[in-house]
């Protein structure tokens, strides 16, 4: 195990933007180089079985853009809905910026009872919108001064993405 989380190596950075699909192109010019994935809808609260500040939140959603910038870092973009949710809730507060810092966990239930344990606030937790993993979203704002976000997943990250690739091509409507 390593810190309180049982990892130090950070997975993710995440960015809240109003228009993701504009965010998409600077970024992907900035970077130069295309995003591994979206930008894509990223499933409703039913299906993801998102729970916002203790309360079901069955209408928080977002899309998102994920550009790989290591080998096992991403950056990825995201455009909240107006519904109640920790995305919202920042966008409303801080607008367009930085999000949160994630971490890959093998143990999410401890990853995240430990940063209760040291004082962070859990605002929101759900399952991803395949089926594969888990993820809680962990104020730690007092004392890092960032929102941090615990995933786990019950295959490799790159099978997700994978997964997430085929369903968004897809005609609308397919149902397949």
């Amino acid at each position: 195990m390593t810190g309180l989380i049982g990892t130090s190596l950070v997975a993710r950075i995440r960015v809240l933007v109003r228009d993701i699909d504009t965010a998409t192109r600077k970024w992907s010019t900035f970077l130069g180089i295309e995003p591994e994935i979206g930008p894509v809808d990223c499933g409703k609260g039913p299906t993801m079985n998102v729970v916002y500040r203790g309360c079901p939140a069955p209408e928080a959603e977002i899309r998102a853009t994920l550009f790989r910038v290591a080998d096992n870092l991403y950056l990825e973009l995201m455009q909240p809905n107006e519904f109640p949710s920790v995305w919202r809730d920042a966008m409303d507060s801080a607008g367009d910026g930085l999000h949160s810092i994630g971490f890959f966990v093998d143990d999410i239930s401890r990853a995240v009872q430990s940063s209760q344990d040291f004082g962070a606030e859990l605002l929101q937790s759900g399952d991803f919108a395949t089926g594969d993993g888990k993820y809680a979203y962990l104020d730690f704002r007092h004392d890092l001064q960032t929102i941090i976000e615990v995933e786990q997943t019950d295959v490799p990250f790159q099978q997700i993405l994978e997964a997430s690739k085929a369903t968004t091509r897809r005609a609308p409507g397919d149902g397949t």
